[in-house]
């Protein structure tokens, strides 16, 4: 009797863990589904880099990046900082994690920075990175891209470059392809029709040129100068005036050209092409480009 107790009694105990067990479990397997982080998309956004002819540009453009970083790292960066060095605040508290390097030599130097942001309405983080080198005997070179790290379900975004690129560009002297960069339009008339043609099948050019053009009215459905002041840094932007249109048309064919107000890359459609094959027409002095 008193064995069959116990073995009752044990029995009983035994059902009630296991009772107790699965209970617990089945509302922990829920919670832990909650917060499982979810799975990060990292999503590159736009790159751009050009060259720059000032003396001081190398410096300029680190001093133009710290001070981009520095309101958006919610913290003072630390006195080495601004002398060009390395630092990391990524351990700050409170504070967006920002760093940058420094690599020093005989012929030159290059710093890195970069800076993650937190979307304060999205589950995303914006990252941002730089670049600057000097080099003896060549031009100083910027850079900058974008990226987005997305963790969860978040609306679509614009492409846009990094702000810092544009405050590059109006503070010194870019160029790219032998073109100076500007937050303008480049306005091409008639007789200019012969530099945009030879920087259309020029074959190490790098950067697309977007053509837009004007009606027949000489009105813009497309305000050049807000465009080119958007992607200044990631593409040429051309102003086509009315005859340049037509002297374009005449001189590549209707499928390379932009007229009526339409805006047009350039680049997709002119792979492959090499100089040999432009007309005789587009290989004369500007002056001489007639129809």
């Amino acid at each position: 009797m008193r064995g069959s107790a116990v073995r009752s009694v044990f029995n009983t105990k035994h059902r009630e863990t296991r009772t107790l067990s699965n209970l617990l479990a089945e509302h922990l397997v829920p919670l832990g589904r909650q917060t499982a982080a979810p799975k990060s998309a990292v999503r590159p956004v736009s790159r751009v880099w050009f060259d720059l002819s000032d003396t001081r540009a190398f410096e300029t453009c680190i001093d133009l990046c710290l001070k981009w970083m520095q309101p958006r790292a919610k913290v003072r960066l630390p006195p080495q900082a601004w002398q060009g060095e390395a630092f990391d605040i990524a351990d700050i508290i409170g504070a967006n994690p920002a760093r940058a390097v420094r690599i020093d030599a005989n012929d030159g130097a290059l710093w890195a920075g970069r800076l993650d942001y937190s979307d304060p309405e999205y589950p995303r983080t914006w990252i941002t990175e730089f670049f600057a080198e000097k080099k003896s005997g060549s031009l100083a070179r910027f850079g900058a891209q974008l990226t987005c790290v997305v963790r969860g379900a978040c609306p679509p975004y614009e492409i846009t470059r990094p702000t810092v690129a544009r405050h590059v560009i109006e503070t010194l002297s870019a160029e790219a392809d032998g073109r100076q960069l500007t937050e303008a339009a480049t306005l091409i008339a008639r007789a200019d029709i012969y530099e945009l043609v030879e920087l259309l099948y020029e074959p190490t050019r790098r950067l697309p040129v977007i053509a837009i053009s004007e009606t027949e009215t000489g009105a813009m459905l497309i305000s050049p100068d807000a465009l080119a002041r958007q992607i200044a840094g990631a593409a040429h932007v051309v102003h086509l005036s009315n005859e340049a249109s037509w002297e374009l048309t005449r001189t590549v064919g209707k499928k390379m050209s932009a007229f009526g107000g339409a805006g047009t890359p350039l680049r997709s459609r002119l792979v492959g092409r090499s100089r040999r094959s432009l007309p005789t027409s587009a290989l004369a002095p500007s002056g001489r480009i007639l129809p």
